[in-house]
């Protein structure tokens, strides 16, 4: 994968100094920014498809590093988003970002592209600024959203009894309880075993036909 950012880096960085363009050019035309411009030739930033589209058509040109199938040259960084279930709708915050806080009242669809309007409103004000933000955000990124437990079985319980859950999880109604009233945390194994519960029943309700 070094290799490949090395040799894409190298290539743009060649197409660059032909035409007779300094980083800063680069960056004013293509809407990057000159640090992210020059990672990328150095083979430190791991760009996707689009951003490296950009900077060859930021100098006219066309760019011939194709990757092969299942190259994962362009895998997407990922951006964790801290999530959690309120009673309306969900919230989440991002360590990347400090101080930014989302909140949204609807269905889970709403809620992540109000996320996205609202990292990219962040970015672009940064930038704007000349405040510094993670260079993941001038590149393409997966969000994944990372879902706090104790707000998930609070969330549900005003759905199903913890018997219920219990069903669903098959984790002990009373442990349970302690987790979603935060008098304890669940180990990771317990959190996934929860995750994985919810999922299930998830897809089964997805097959039912009336």
């Amino acid at each position: 994968m070094a290799d490949a950012r090395n040799r894409i880096g190298q290539r743009l960085q060649e197409i660059r100094k032909a035409k007779g363009m300094t980083q800063q050019d680069v960056a004013d035309k293509s809407g990057v920014t000159r640090t992210t411009v020059s990672k990328i030739e150095a083979g430190r930033f791991n760009a996707g498809v689009d951003i490296v589209d950009r900077l060859a058509r930021a100098m006219g040109a066309s760019l011939d590093i194709v990757p092969a199938e299942g190259d994962d040259t362009w895998q997407m960084e990922k951006v964790i988003m801290n999530t959690a279930r309120t009673e309306n709708g969900y919230s989440c915050d991002c360590g990347l970002l400090p101080g930014w806080v989302v909140a949204h009242t609807g269905d889970f669809e709403g809620f992540k592209r109000y996320v996205r309007e609202s990292v990219d409103f962040y970015v672009e004000g940064a930038r704007e600024d000349g405040r510094p933000y993670p260079a993941v955000f001038d590149g393409e990124y997966e969000i994944v959203y990372k879902f706090d437990v104790r707000s998930l079985l609070e969330y549900f319980r005003g759905i199903f009894s913890f018997s219920a859950l219990q069903t669903i999880t098959g984790i002990n109604q009373k442990q349970l309880a302690h987790y979603a009233s935060g008098l304890s945390k669940p180990r990771k194994a317990q959190a996934e075993k929860i995750a994985e519960g919810l999922h299930k029943l998830a897809d089964e309700l997805r097959v039912i036909t009336v």
